[in-house]
């Protein structure tokens, strides 16, 4: 899971999707 949202983050936009998609799926 982590590596999949890291992958597609990466693509995206590492730090504001991590941050808000990443984080908050997280949390």
């Amino acid at each position: 899971m982590r590596a999949k949202l890291r992958a597609i983050d990466a693509q995206a936009d590492p730090i504001r999707t991590h941050r808000g998609m990443g984080y908050s799926l997280e949390t």
